[in-house]
């Protein structure tokens, strides 16, 4: 994480981080005044040797940090104790009182911490009057009040100018983490570039989310919404380009209204264009999250996979080229029938089609999406401000632990990459897109065919205009009967 990123990620929480540190600050405060004060007082006693010599008796050195430490015994104490003003055992003047010898000079100091700084002072100054008597050497030093101890008038604990940067650097620290730790827990995607980010996958384009997501935007070309279903398409032309997308496994990397809305308005632009299209409701245990794809009841896509024919289970769509298989009736073993049997089946699908689109789950929810990729391309849908980042990332390490291929990703809503951070696929020479075709409203219900006409074959799609040189799988095919 760059300085930049953690900047915009505390000022979005600078609220947060704003109260940790107020608490911080007040806690420190409320430290200060309330902790127990201690006054440290200190008295220099001279130690300097004289010219006399004793043998056996030790270095000088020696003998002066003797003396130091005898300012913490009993024997020095226990008269001390009795001339305090104040009440101090014995046992309590042990752990106020120390010594120790200035290294280079031969000067002892007595340092003494108590609470109250006048009986502190009284302490170290009777310890220095008291050193000369209880003299190990016997005469070889000479003893003398170098400084005399004054009570103190600030505390030595706690110490306050410590106390509140060590609580200024820590509130900031714990701020700063604070509002990490909140912006990664509720930050959302919300542009191409945290999508991008996320996944590592290019954002072909972004759709604005739906105000009704049981419309059809792509019917109409001046409806609104139908340009980012126009660039969607011509998006997935170019990425097709380098590889054929015979199978496109629509999928939101969390539920959302918008799932089936997309993969069903795709599908209609892709139809548009002469493309001969099979949409198909993959959603076995919530059937039918469209209209274009709902029918309750009817035999489809678990029927198939089960040994029926697909041919008869189609449905025409709202559009010319576009046909629907709704999901059916899923038994008890869809998964597994899904697992062994999807692959086959799709086989013969991009066969008798240019394109398959198939509304899947989720991926975060459930594993069909990622089953039914293996034969095709996943085109991985983002919800603006409805995924987390980590999400998204676990989701698209899912893609990838199978293999799956990635055609790329849509946000739907929130708003467009940055406009020079943009990654968009190189287009190949082409000629103009042909006009998206008239609109095709459903004809009635037909009267009842006889036995004889009901089974014939589907007629075949119409050649692709001759000023098209793009599309979606490698070599055009004509379907026929057999290919079902």
């Amino acid at each position: 994480m760059d300085l930049r990123t953690l900047f915009e990620a505390v000022w979005r929480r600078r609220l947060l981080a704003l109260l940790v540190l107020g608490v911080d600050l007040l806690a420190t405060v409320f430290f200060l005044v309330t902790a127990p004060r201690s006054y440290t007082a200190e008295a220099t006693l001279s130690a300097a040797p004289t010219e006399q010599v004793l043998q056996g008796v030790g270095t000088v050195e020696t003998l002066q940090a003797t003396i130091a430490q005898l300012a913490s015994t009993p024997n020095v104490l226990n008269p001390v104790s009795a001339r305090l003003p104040a009440r101090r055992s014995v046992r309590n003047l042990r752990t106020e009182v120390s010594g120790s010898l200035i290294p280079g000079t031969v000067l002892v100091r007595i340092k003494v911490v108590d609470a109250d700084p006048v009986v502190a002072a009284a302490i170290a100054n009777a310890v220095v009057d008291e050193l000369p008597k209880h003299d190990p050497s016997a005469g070889v030093f000479v003893f003398a009040a170098v400084e005399r101890a004054v009570p103190p008038t600030d505390p030595s604990s706690p110490n306050t100018k410590l106390v509140l940067g060590v609580g200024l650097v820590l509130g900031v620290a714990l701020a700063i983490g604070t509002a990490l730790l909140r912006d990664n827990a509720a930050r959302r995607v919300e542009t191409a570039d945290d999508v991008q980010n996320a996944t590592g996958a290019g954002v072909l384009t972004r759709v604005p989310r739906p105000r009704d997501p049981t419309g059809t935007v792509g019917v109409g070309p001046d409806q609104p919404g139908a340009a980012s279903f126009r660039a969607l398409r011509i998006a997935l032309e170019f990425v097709a380009a380098r590889e054929p997308l015979p199978a496109l496994v629509v999928t939101s990397a969390v539920p959302d209204d918008s799932e089936g809305w997309l993969a069903a308005n795709l599908a209609i632009a892709l139809a548009q264009v002469q493309h001969r299209v099979l949409l198909v409701d993959g959603n076995l245990d919530e059937p039918g999250r469209h209209p274009v794809t709902e029918a309750l009841g009817a035999p489809g896509l678990a029927e198939v996979l089960q040994g029926e024919d697909t041919e008869p289970l189609l449905r025409p769509g709202p559009v010319d080229g576009l046909y629907v298989l709704p999901a059916g009736n899923a038994p008890d073993d869809a998964a597994q029938l899904l697992e062994t049997r999807f692959g086959e089946v799709l086989l013969g699908w991009s066969r008798a089609f240019d394109v398959v689109v198939i509304d899947a789950p989720a991926v975060s929810t459930s594993d069909d999406a990622r089953v039914m990729s293996v034969a095709g391309a996943v085109l991985l849908t983002v919800p603006a401000g409805r995924v987390a980042p980590r999400t998204l990332r676990d989701v698209a390490a899912s893609l990838r632990v199978v293999n799956a291929r990635v055609a790329g990703t849509v946000l739907v809503g929130g708003e467009s990459a940055e406009p020079g951070r943009r990654r968009r696929p190189v287009p190949r020479p082409r000629a103009a897109t042909p006009a998206p075709q008239p609109v095709r409203r459903p004809a009635p219900a037909p009267e009842p065919e006889p036995e004889s006409e009901r089974n014939e074959p589907m007629p075949p799609r119409p050649d692709p205009p001759a000023e098209s040189n793009v599309t979606l799988v490698a070599e055009p095919h004509r379907p026929s009967p057999t290919d079902f």
